[in-house]
């Protein structure tokens, strides 16, 4: 609708120095000397009839400065090339533009004129509006994902993404909001981000929000560069594991076993769901035997040091995870020979005998 038909003053500041003439133009202001940003252009000197001032002078540190206000009339502000100018016949009072005809995402000013059988009045004061763009369209390419197997995982997760955009050029996504529910009314859904501020196009659900053996669907909306919000789009519904893949776990014996040393592992495994374990895979660094599909298995290592000992196990409904653990293995302690106590002492005496056996038997024949 068209603002009243009144002539506001519009004020600019300038400031005289002694050169003569208008020096160093400031911002323009209204009647109560608020900014505007009108488009006003103009050229006056205090000898202009058509302009009317009031000058004063302030003196600053000792310098004497002249200011000058100056009146502005309306017919004063300048459209220079309107992307609207109608002279349109009519007695209505209010005026819609052509559709499409104003670009978007741009600030505009307007003024009005009328004119009864009599004559036109003066244009109105300035005016500014923003034209906002046009919301965005709705997400594309929508995805869903699980992870490859849920090995290590609590609970079940679900990996979404999707495509932004805008019919207006150089809009981007702001924020996005994403609803998970396992009923597709979305009556109290189980995940809802809200609306998160990122211009990220993909989102993960929380651990702890989705169970085991339920279908779920979901939809995600978002906004652009000026806040404008895209309708709710529904992606592709999934559904989650029957139930939690096996949690590895085992145990050898002994703790330190040495090089060379027999070493029994143990299978403490976890399966879930009242599934059951069917197969087991082991595989030993530097082990003999290196393998085994035995729950429980044997292995000897043949060096020293750090070896890498390794379980997958697969339960009854064919989920299969694997764990692994480190055994440190020893060097092999040195072999013992047992010799009697003073072993030593009896062959020196022995030795010691024989000696003077033989002078005694010497002196005797000689």
């Amino acid at each position: 609708n068209s603002p009243p038909i009144v002539e506001p003053a519009v004020y600019q500041y300038q400031r005289r120095i002694d050169v003569a003439g208008w020096q160093y133009p400031r911002c323009p202001c209204d009647t109560n000397q608020n900014t505007i940003d009108c488009p006003v252009s103009f050229s006056a000197t205090a000898a202009d009839p058509s302009v009317c001032y009031d000058q004063w002078t302030i003196w600053i540190l000792g310098r004497s400065y002249t200011y000058n206000k100056i009146l502005v009339t309306p017919e004063r502000i300048v459209f220079p090339s309107p992307e609207i100018n109608r002279n349109v016949a009519s007695g209505a009072k209010s005026y819609q533009t052509p559709q499409d005809l104003l670009p978007r995402k741009t600030t505009y000013w307007y003024r009005i004129a009328v004119r009864d059988s009599y004559d036109w009045t003066g244009w109105t004061g300035c005016q500014s509006f923003y034209l906002p763009g046009v919301p965005p369209n709705p997400p594309t390419n929508l995805n869903v994902s699980q992870p490859a197997d849920y090995c290590g995982y609590s609970t079940p997760v679900a990996f979404f993404s999707w495509t932004f955009t805008d019919p207006d050029p150089g809009d981007s996504q702001s924020a996005y909001q994403v609803q998970v529910d396992n009923n597709s009314n979305f009556p109290s859904p189980e995940d809802d981000s809200g609306k998160v501020s990122s211009g990220s196009n993909s989102y993960a659900t929380p651990l702890g929000k989705l169970s085991y053996n339920t279908t779920y669907y979901w939809r995600i909306m978002y906004w652009d560069t000026d806040d404008l919000e895209s309708d709710w789009t529904s992606g592709p519904s999934f559904t989650t594991p029957k139930h939690a893949y096996p949690t590895i776990d085992f145990s050898w014996a002994p703790e330190k076993p040495n090089a060379g040393e027999l070493v029994q592992f143990t299978d403490q495994s976890t399966v879930f769901g009242g599934a059951t374990k069917v197969s087991w895979s082991w595989t030993f660094q530097d082990g003999n035997p290196s393998s085994s599909s035995n729950q429980n298995a044997t292995t000897t290592f043949t060096s020293a040091g750090q070896k890498t000992v390794t379980l997958r196990v697969t339960d009854s409904d064919g989920f299969s995870c694997q764990g692994e653990k480190t055994v440190n293995s020893q060097m092999p302690l040195p072999e013992w020979k047992e010799i009697p106590p003073f072993m030593w002492l009896r062959k020196l005496l022995a030795s010691i005998g024989d000696a003077f056996s033989n002078n005694i038997l010497f002196s005797f024949i000689k």
